[in-house]
């Protein structure tokens, strides 16, 4: 007990080596726990990291904590809840666009593989149009990779990797918002999956 009082002053004193004890520590733990719940591996380890991140940015509350174990895994229940409701409200959000474009669907009267081309086109457009690292990342997604892969082969961090897709969906989503109608909206719908 009094080591990890001492690990936790040290750790909110700003010390990497110490926070890296508490991370190989309890990881594998938080991750399993995670894991439970969630059944992915790549989200679980997601949740881990995201956990550690929060303590390291918020470490200043460590020297209030009594119990390390039960406040990491508070926090790593509470990503996990978050996790699972970002799951819900993405398929809530996916099921009612969907919906709209299957009532939008006996309005269309266009010629859908002239339709589909011009998307094509535009999609296009918007990807070559995003930042080198934004495009690098989001083709590298398209293709299949996961964010640890994309990490690895472009020599960036998971976290810059995550980052660089949500800002490269962000900018084409806007893209193709203002240059289309219903059908670029059906395609970001399946770009979203």
């Amino acid at each position: 007990m009094l080591k990890e009082q001492y690990l936790l002053k040290a750790i909110t004193e700003g010390d990497v080596s110490a926070f890296s004890q508490l991370f190989y520590a309890h990881h594998q733990q938080l991750g399993l726990y995670a894991f439970t719940v969630i059944r992915c591996q790549e989200t679980a380890e997601e949740i881990v990291q995201d956990v550690f991140l929060k303590v390291w940015q918020h470490r200043e509350k460590l020297a209030a904590v009594a119990n390390i174990k039960a406040y990491l895994f508070t926090i790593t229940k509470n990503e996990t809840l978050n996790a699972i409701r970002k799951v819900a409200n993405e398929r809530k959000r996916r099921q009612a666009f969907e919906n709209d474009l299957l009532d939008a669907d006996s309005n269309l009267t266009v010629d859908l593989a002239e339709e589909e081309n011009e998307v094509h086109q535009v999609f296009e457009h918007a990807v070559s149009s995003l930042p080198p690292q934004q495009q690098k990342v989001f083709l590298l997604r398209q293709q299949g990779l996961k964010y640890a892969q994309i990490s690895v082969e472009m020599s960036i961090s998971l976290h810059s990797a995550k980052k660089y897709q949500q800002l490269a969906m962000q900018s084409i989503e806007r893209f193709l918002r203002a240059k289309a109608g219903i059908i670029i909206l059906f395609f970001i719908f399946f770009l979203k999956k």
